[in-house]
């Protein structure tokens, strides 16, 4: 008996430890572009495997936003868009978008944030990831933010 205890105890710390030290995917985007004569590229990227169906949008518009206990990176504007939707992905996902150029462009920012559909979220529907932004540069050093960790960065709001 103690020896089935000793086992099954240490098969919990073994699993709690693990379940610790896992992480969510992280969600990336450059931090500026240039844009070129004809166009420019926009590369987002998730680090990891998401074993659920999911969404990356995007808004013209910061957050944050809480919504149904989730923190949103997005101001839910009128130019909020879906980039692009995935049944799950079993290892790190890129996709490349293009966005034409406009006039009046530089210094605006895109802001991205995946949206993963998981019935085991504790609103049952729905969590976020992290959230990401790119801005329209014409030179010079990046102005955008990742939002890793937006309290340790001075963001407020």
């Amino acid at each position: 008996m103690k020896r089935a205890f000793c086992l099954l105890s240490t098969a919990v710390t073994l699993s709690l430890a693990t379940l610790a030290n896992a992480q969510s995917p992280t969600f990336s985007m450059p931090p500026f572009v240039i844009p070129g004569v004809t166009g420019s590229q926009i590369t987002w990227s998730i680090d990891g495997a998401i074993p659920h169906p999911f969404a990356i949008l995007a808004d013209l518009s910061g957050g944050p936003v809480d919504l149904f206990g989730e923190r949103f990176y997005l101001g839910f504007s009128p130019v909020l868009t879906t980039l692009s939707v995935s049944p799950l992905s079993t290892g790190p996902v890129q996709q490349t978008i293009s966005i034409p150029t406009v006039p009046g462009m530089l210094g605006v920012s895109i802001y991205g944030q995946p949206v993963v559909f998981d019935a085991l979220a504790p609103n049952g529907v729905f969590r976020t990831l992290n959230g990401a932004s790119t801005t329209y540069q014409g030179a010079g050093s990046p102005t955008g933010s990742a939002f890793d960790d937006p309290i340790g960065e001075g963001f407020t709001g």
